[in-house]
């Protein structure tokens, strides 16, 4: 089984009368970023006064679709949709919203929603006094019980000149969603299961202001969130520090220490069936952490340290052979050997191994030089490899070990 993003899947997006309709051109190039070539659009009347036929031509490479009775087109709107991998309608209007609620039919738009057989997503933007009015609270409702996604909009300053709710999300959290609904669709081998991911560095503190940390940047750990997701499991982040920004659809909780990390860990492991423990913990932390700061003086500065509680041997300890348990190897040198020994004193399922301290590969790197070993021998080894690469080979390793365990 070859697991990856399934990008040959047909989008279809469809633009109304509002004024986030600017941000739907980001959205697209997004998609586009991420492989998917396959995107249509539909343009309504009010839509095409926010972006034109020929910006979406453009970016496109398809004439958007606005007329249920142009000349060559006939019945296309059913066609278009019938089949697609989704039709995400960004941004949803009010006026959208009711005909949808309603079954209205009097538009490209709203025809092909009623032939969609396709999931459907809508992102409401508006003024933040029409989203919350009942009718459009009550038109929403309707919308998900008849199985749309709805989106639900982001809070803040509007065009109108006031803040409230109302606001499209930005581009790249838009396109996670269509992402992770269209997969969701499409289904998985991972349907119905839960990961718990580790990622990003921890800080320990050494008074009010310093801090021992690494320099992890959580961009592993936001690669395997996305193929576990894609792969259909429901995956929830425990993250220290780092930039990266995990998708949208994962749910996320704050640990910045070794000793927070470790009680998050060990709490959302109760229930799920694959642990992936991508942080990079810190090894040791201050044996005293000073109330206030630390003045700079000619002396050297002494610390005391003490060990951190090692999670995934925790883990291993309490659960071997009941959950699948993946843990990473940062090495600067030996990488397999290091591996191997980690497995087995981890009671892990596998061990990714990692080359660090080179350009082109660990932590800030794009990609990685990585071993894969499953039972003290290599698997697979990669001399270089994208890092959204080799988080779907883990997904693959991963399937086949519940396999064979079924």
């Amino acid at each position: 089984m070859k697991l990856n993003r399934q990008t040959d899947q047909r989008i279809v997006i469809a633009i109304s009368g509002g004024i986030a309709a600017y941000k739907t051109v980001g959205v697209i190039r997004e998609l586009q970023k991420r492989g998917y070539r396959d995107i249509e659009t539909i343009l309504t009347a009010n839509g095409a006064r926010f972006v034109t036929p020929v910006t979406l031509s453009a970016i496109t490479g398809n004439i958007p679709y606005a007329d249920t009775f142009e000349a060559g087109r006939a019945l296309s709107h059913i066609s278009l949709v019938q089949p697609c991998g989704i039709l995400a309608v960004v941004p949803a209007t009010a006026d959208i919203i009711a005909k949808f609620a309603c079954g209205i039919a009097d538009d490209f738009l709203s025809t092909a929603y009623l032939a969609c057989t396709g999931p459907v997503l809508a992102a409401p933007s508006m003024n933040a006094e029409m989203y919350r009015h009942a009718t459009t609270l009550r038109n929403l409702e309707q919308l998900k019980k008849d199985g749309v996604h709805v989106l639900d909009p982001d809070s803040g300053y509007l065009a109108c000149g006031t803040e409230g709710p109302g606001r499209m999300p930005d581009a790249e959290i838009v396109a996670d969603v269509i992402e992770h609904v269209l997969h969701r669709h499409i289904g998985g081998p991972l349907s119905g299961r839960k990961v718990v991911i580790a990622s990003g560095g921890t800080a320990e503190p050494i008074d009010p202001v310093r801090t021992i940390t690494n320099r992890s940047t959580g961009r592993m750990g936001k690669a395997l969130a996305t193929a576990f997701s894609l792969a259909g499991a429901s995956v929830e982040i425990v993250t220290g520090i780092g930039n990266a920004r995990y998708p949208a659809y994962c749910r996320q909780t704050i640990a910045e220490t070794a000793s927070e990390m470790l009680n998050a860990v060990i709490e959302k492991a109760t229930d799920a069936d694959i642990i992936v423990m991508a942080a990079a913990v810190a090894d040791y932390t201050p044996a005293t952490v000073l109330r206030e700061k630390k003045k700079k003086d000619e002396n050297n500065l002494h610390l005391e340290l003490k060990p951190t509680t090692d999670i995934l041997k925790t883990l291993g300890t309490q659960y071997e052979g009941k959950k699948i348990l993946v843990g990473f190897a940062a090495e600067t040198s030996n990488v397999e050997d290091h591996a191997k020994k980690k497995l087995t004193e981890k009671k892990a399922d596998l061990i990714v191994g990692n080359l660090v301290g080179v350009p082109d590969s660990g932590f800030g790197a794009e990609s990685s030089r990585a071993v894969l070993v499953q039972k003290g021998e290599i698997s697979d080894s990669y001399d270089k490899i994208e890092k959204e690469q080799l988080a779907f080979c883990i997904v693959e390793k991963v399937v086949a070990m519940l396999e064979s365990r079924q």
